[in-house]
């Protein structure tokens, strides 16, 4: 998972700016790789002593796939982490809304009125940020294999 800085262009000045995910190490690169979910704090600093600021992201991680076959192994998709009043919605390619599930529920098994459906479903979740309380969507798709 790549989490991008979100804090560009808040410093203001020519100068090189680093950049620290949590109170870790300083690099002067704006994107940090294998980022846990949940929140998280990023600190930009000018390297010359000008200035500093930190702000806090909501970083969500999902399945980008899962196979409803009945293995045991990846049977339900879900999204865990985003807190228990987010709603997941499924929707088809057409824009069809299929599911709308908690995060706290079982996920879901790749059906609709009892037929299963093919690859290539989206979704769109509404959660609560946790820093700030306010209500975000974010959309994204994930595929079905069969």
């Amino acid at each position: 998972m790549y989490l991008k800085q979100y804090i560009n262009g808040i410093a203001t000045g020519i100068s090189v700016y680093e950049n620290s995910l949590n109170g870790g190490p300083w690099q002067v690169e704006g994107v940090f790789t294998n980022v846990s979910a949940g929140e998280h704090d990023i600190t930009a600093r000018d390297k010359n002593g000008c200035g500093k600021t930190t702000e806090s992201i909501f970083v969500i991680d999902y399945p980008l796939c899962f196979t409803p076959n009945g293995d045991g192994n990846n049977d339900a998709w879900n999204i865990q982490g985003i807190g228990s009043k987010a709603s997941t919605y499924i929707y088809d390619r057409y824009g069809k809304l299929l599911i709308q599930m908690n995060p706290d529920g079982e996920g879901w098994n790749g059906t609709f009125n009892g037929n299963a459906l093919p690859t290539s479903d989206y979704f769109t979740v509404e959660y609560d940020e946790p820093s700030s309380g306010l209500r975000k969507e974010f959309q994204s798709h994930f595929a079905l294999k069969r």
